[in-house]
């Protein structure tokens, strides 16, 4: 069953919607673009704390004697403004955006379909076309290509890296029948006059 809403849209007034939207976004000239200090500072800048800020302008306002002289008030209140105006803006363009995403993935979801559908029946009747057949094989082996060479350069990788050599424990039987074994012979005790021996005997047997 077709959706009748995705029917009746038409790919015009999407570009029409698109075009306003791009125009849009060229008219903002008050969009900033954060310095990386400031993105980390803004970072956690929550509703409850958008909150908070408005009712501080307002409580701010109504008690200004109570601030020093050399606090910006004016500027205060311009910014918690601004603040308000952009939120607004913000929530505006998160419901179009919201709206358009939900849109993108009806059409999408029936798109989809619609393409496993007809790449069914192409397969079918492959054999009888040399060119459709190409292009199916060309489409179908694009991912499996990629996983082979990521395969390939995996085995690749594993077969380069050595492997690690085992531990030499002193004293331990070979594990090869006839296999010289290294013995590390510990030094020998103090001298009487207390002077360490300096040397150590390494014997192969």
């Amino acid at each position: 069953m077709k959706n009748t809403k995705v029917t009746a849209m038409t790919e015009t007034e999407i570009q029409s919607a698109t075009a306003v939207l791009v125009k849009l976004r060229r008219q903002m000239k008050f969009a900033l673009t954060p310095t990386p200090a400031e993105r980390r500072g803004t970072r956690k800048l929550t509703e409850r704390a958008v909150q908070a800020t408005q009712m501080r302008a307002v409580i701010a306002r109504e008690h200004r004697d109570g601030l020093p002289p050399s606090f910006d008030l004016a500027g205060f209140v311009h910014e918690v403004a601004l603040l308000t105006a952009l939120q607004a803006c913000l929530t505006a363009a998160a419901e179009v955006h919201q709206e358009l995403r939900n849109t993108f993935l009806v059409v999408g979801a029936g798109a989809l379909e619609a393409s496993k559908v007809a790449f069914a029946h192409l397969q079918i009747t492959a054999a009888a076309n040399g060119d459709i057949s190409q292009a199916l094989r060309h489409v179908k082996l694009r991912a499996r290509t990629a996983k082979k060479e990521e395969a390939a350069a995996a085995a690749a990788t594993n077969h380069a890296a050595p492997a690690p050599a085992p531990p030499v424990v002193p004293g331990a039987s070979s594990a090869a029948a006839g296999s010289p074994q290294l013995i590390i012979v510990p030094p020998p005790p103090p001298n009487e006059d207390g002077a360490d021996s300096k040397s150590t005997n390494t014997k192969v047997v």
